[in-house]
């Protein structure tokens, strides 16, 4: 049937079809540009109490004046213990070089279980092999140039093999800045 329009018909229908392709594909972008618009209203009011609310906790969180003096406190007890470790040309820490020296000063014979840190004091456990061993053990702590002298009562120790010994060995470093 097209065949038999005149040829200026057919252009204004061609015309007109395109028109209407056009309405139709912008109708429907605008549909969706809508679509996601309200979408998009939609998160930003709910960020928005969300928002809202973590500023009330916020709010809460720091005007409660006991509970981050008392965070402040224990941070800066924290941070002052952790000084005392550090070593003073910030180097490594003064933990390796305690440890390392004990760990060179221990002979063969004797076997360290534990070792643990505390307010500038170190408990060492250990079993000893000989009286000997031990006590060349406990002499060599106190000639070491980062403790203090051990004093170590070797006439308590009525075994003469397999020792198990405690000691507590103070950190001439420790008790200089706890004394100032």
């Amino acid at each position: 049937m097209t065949n038999l329009l005149p040829q200026n018909k057919k252009k204004e229908i061609y015309k007109e079809y395109t028109s209407r392709v056009f309405v139709v594909l912008l109708s429907m972008l605008g549909a969706l540009l809508l679509f996601l618009t309200i979408l998009l209203a939609f998160v930003y009011i709910l960020l928005g109490n969300r928002l809202i609310e973590l500023s009330r906790n916020h709010s809460t969180v720091l005007g409660n004046n006991d509970t981050t003096t008392t965070v402040e406190t224990s941070l800066k007890n924290t941070w002052t213990k952790l000084k005392l470790l550090k070593h003073e040309k910030d180097s490594p820490q003064i933990a390796y070089g305690i440890f390392k020296a004990i760990i060179e000063i221990t002979p063969k014979e004797v076997l360290l279980t534990r070792i643990a840190y505390t307010d500038g004091q170190l408990m060492v456990n250990g079993n000893a092999l000989y009286r000997k061993n031990l006590q060349d053990f406990i002499i060599a702590i106190s000639a070491h140039e980062i403790f203090l002298p051990v004093n170590y009562p070797f006439s308590n120790i009525t075994q003469k093999e397999n020792i198990s010994f405690s000691l507590k060995i103070k950190l001439k470093h420790y008790n200089e800045n706890t004394s100032q």
